[in-house]
């Protein structure tokens, strides 16, 4: 709706740029639906997370850190990070998403970490992992490790 902090945020842009303006305030095919959004959302959060591999394939080594939580609706959910050092040494801790699992075991929680931390764009970077860290399924992650 027009009180989304979508909208809100576009109006607030649209301080700097009256074309952005002229566009919010058109009645028609303004792209601004709930789908729409999320749409968006999802090219941005891809083109950061390709841009983070391109950081971490540079990087002498990096680590997964994983942690298991339910919220309050008893949704159980898996965190994923990443922790990488640049060749200046600067450390980095990169949040890369919170997953809903059916379950928070250890063969589940790999798997889902398998399809979101692994895609294509990260492949080449796995030769430079150190350490995987979540309490008892670390081995499994690194025997599973390419």
């Amino acid at each position: 709706g027009e009180d989304s902090n979508f909208i809100r945020l576009l109006y607030l842009r649209a301080e700097d740029d009256a074309k952005l303006l002229d566009w919010i305030k058109q009645k028609t095919n303004k792209y601004t639906s709930g789908d729409m959004q999320n749409e968006i959302m999802k090219v941005m959060s891809m083109q950061i997370l390709r841009e983070m591999s391109r950081s971490i394939q540079r990087a002498p080594f990096f680590s997964v850190m994983v942690d298991e939580t339910t919220d309050a609706a008893n949704i159980e959910q898996v965190v994923i990070c990443l922790r990488w050092v640049s060749e200046t040494l600067a450390v980095h801790e990169d949040f890369i998403g919170l997953y809903e699992v059916a379950s928070t075991g250890a063969e589940m929680i790999y798997s889902r970490c398998a399809s979101e931390a692994k895609p294509s764009y990260l492949q080449s970077s796995w030769s430079v992992l150190r350490w995987c860290s979540y309490n008892g399924w670390m081995q499994i992650w690194c025997s599973h490790k390419d």
